[in-house]
């Protein structure tokens, strides 16, 4: 029954076939190389694709499924330990790994001297230059709230928002 579907709009539009599926790689002459194997954009488009299905018919869980039930800050925390990882190795991230972050992932591109903004960032949010995982969870709220300005801050609230 429609009154008892919990699922999000764009879930419910993607189960019921509306989005339409955009295969932009079709015909171009792109590949991506992977220990010396290369193969087509096109080809692997085509291969990998999620589609409706019903979870209790499925011989595998598809990648949709799986993501909506990880909550997000268990995504940020695996973010903030991947980071850490990083060369060189640490507990805490410092301003060279918080850059390269925020360039990869291209946190406040849509803004003008968006370096600048990031590094302000660190620095209101850093202890001694570092960042543990309290001040990450913040310091992503603060850049949510400058990337997302015209949302209001319960929804701003980086546990709410995806960047």
């Amino acid at each position: 029954p429609k009154e008892n579907d919990t699922r999000s709009q764009w879930r419910v539009d993607y189960d019921d076939g509306i989005i339409p599926w955009d295969n932009c790689y079709a015909g171009l002459n792109a590949f991506e190389e992977h220990f010396r194997v290369r193969v087509s954009l096109d080809m692997i488009e085509k291969q990998c694709i999620d589609s409706p299905y019903p979870l209790e018919r499925a011989v595998h869980q598809q990648r949709i499924q799986f993501f909506e039930k990880v909550p997000f800050l268990e995504v940020i925390d695996e973010a903030f330990h991947a980071v850490c990882r990083w060369h060189p190795k640490g507990t805490l991230i410092d301003n060279v790994k918080w850059a390269k972050l925020c360039r990869q992932m291209r946190f406040l591109s849509n803004m003008k001297n968006s370096k600048h903004e990031i590094d302000m960032a660190f620095v209101r949010h850093s202890d001694a230059r570092k960042l543990d995982l309290v001040r990450f969870h913040s310091i992503l709220d603060d850049i949510a709230s400058m990337q997302h300005p015209e949302l209001t801050k319960e929804v701003n609230d980086f546990s709410c928002l995806c960047l």
